[in-house]
C-alpha cells in the first residue's frame, strides 16, 4: 500500500475494533464462584466451578492476545506507525485493560539487553 494515510486509517480502525472487542469480552466474563455457596474452598463443586471459571477467563484472554498479535503485526508490516510506538502499544494495552499487571506487562523492557531507539 503506497498511500500512508490510508494505511494509518486502516490501522486506527483495527485498533479501535480491538478495543471495542476487548471491552465486550471483558464485560461479558462470568462472575467468580462463591465458595460459601458451594460448600467451602475444599469442596469438589467449588473446585469444578473454579476450574470452569478459570478456563473461560483464559479462553477470552487467548482470543484477545490473538487479536493484538494480528493488529500489531499489521502495524509492523505496513509501518503505519513507528515500530517503537507499535511495540509499546502491546504492554500499554495489556496493563490498561487488566489482562496483565503493569509490572508483568513492562517486565520484558527492564532487561539490560533491551534497546529502544
Amino acid at each position: 500500500m503506497k498511500d500512508k494515510r490510508l494505511v494509518r486509517i486502516i490501522g486506527i480502525v483495527m485498533f479501535a475494533a480491538l478495543i471495542v472487542w476487548t471491552v465486550m469480552t471483558l464485560s461479558g466474563q462470568p462472575e467468580a464462584p462463591d465458595p460459601d455457596a458451594l460448600g467451602g474452598t475444599e469442596a469438589a463443586a467449588y473446585t469444578e466451578a473454579l476450574d470452569a471459571y478459570n478456563a473461560e477467563i483464559q479462553h477470552g484472554y487467548a482470543l484477545l492476545t490473538l487479536g493484538v498479535l494480528v493488529t500489531i503485526a499489521y502495524f509492523f508490516i505496513t509501518e503505519a506507525f513507528p515500530i517503537a510506538i507499535s511495540a509499546m502499544m502491546i504492554p500499554c494495552y495489556y496493563s490498561a485493560f487488566g489482562i496483565m499487571s503493569y509490572k508483568e506487562a513492562f517486565s520484558g523492557l527492564v532487561d539490560s539487553s533491551v534497546i529502544l531507539f
